[in-house]
């Protein structure tokens, strides 16, 4: 009995990791997707240029110059919040589009920008709010859709995103990140075969992409087929080296097949590189040799 709540436990370890790294995926993708809203009149007066190349610094010394004369310009305030965000100053560049969204409230490129911010500072709630908002003024995003589709997956609401996908995919052809996210939200929904026959076509058509190559490992885990699910990750980590959620996953699978050994090299790998999954492994590694210590 106490084995199989060991593998029990190797497996929900997995799934936080699984859930996590593809948070991780998602946030990097919706970065991209921060725009500054076009104003060719505005850009000229800022020398600022849309493409986003000028220095970060002196992009935002610019635009907070030009808010002295006009702190109710939407525009201004969104270009200067993008600034931030590309900064990594979320929750300024979140003050500066909040306000830019009240100001413009049906402008869907501040509204999205907004989502972004919000998902980037753990706010999902409030992010799918901006989107469903975005929605309702242009119904025929795709963009737009596809952002809250997988917003729904990294909120962990996990019926809501498999109806999203759903509809999207029989009108649209979903890219790698969404069909990873529609892939992970079916298997938490216990529907692990559908999500690995829909990896494995996935594979097949974007060849050593990280997100379909994760969930494919982790589907394969489910599925009990460890070895299989190894190697997999194994690849992963040969296309993405510094990935400690990848090589988290690996050292999960290479325990459940009883490959302590090499679990014990990525432990050693993990702690130089993300110390808290280091102590995750150690504990699984360890679990027997743990004692609590009560306080008398």
């Amino acid at each position: 009995m106490r084995n199989i709540w060991r593998i029990l436990s190797i497996f929900k370890s997995l799934a936080v990791v699984a859930a996590l790294t593809a948070l991780a995926m998602a946030q990097q993708e919706l970065s991209n997707n921060l725009s500054t809203v076009d104003s060719s009149l505005r850009h000229k007066k800022a020398n600022v240029r849309p493409d986003g190349k000028t220095n970060v610094s002196a992009q935002l010394e610019t635009y907070r110059n030009l808010l002295g004369d006009a702190a109710e310009d939407p525009i201004l305030l969104n270009n200067l919040g993008v600034r931030y965000a590309n900064a990594k100053r979320f929750p300024e560049a979140a003050e500066l589009i909040e306000k830019a969204a009240a100001l413009a409230p049906k402008t869907i490129p501040i509204l999205v920008n907004l989502a972004v911010v919000d998902i980037n500072l753990g706010n999902f709630e409030s992010a799918l709010e901006l989107f469903e908002r975005a929605i309702a003024v242009d119904p025929s995003s795709e963009r737009v859709n596809q952002m809250l589709c997988d917003t729904y997956t990294n909120a962990l609401r996990h019926s809501k995103a498999v109806e999203c996908f759903e509809k999207r995919s029989a009108t649209t052809k979903m890219d790698p990140v969404s069909t990873a996210n529609f892939s992970l939200s079916l298997m938490e929904l216990g529907e692990t075969k559908r999500a690995m026959d829909m990896l494995k076509d996935a594979n097949a058509a974007f060849p050593n992409n990280p997100g379909i190559m994760n969930g494919l490992g982790i589907a394969l885990f489910k599925a009990k087929n460890y070895l299989e699910s190894a190697g997999i990750f194994s690849r992963l980590i040969q296309l993405s080296p510094e990935s400690p959620q990848f090589r988290f996953n690996l050292a999960v699978s290479q325990m459940a097949a009883r490959n302590r050994t090499a679990a014990i090299e990525q432990y050693n790998i993990l702690k130089r590189s993300d110390p808290d999954l280091a102590r995750s492994v150690y504990n699984m590694l360890f679990k027997d040799k743990l004692v609590n210590v009560k306080n008398k």
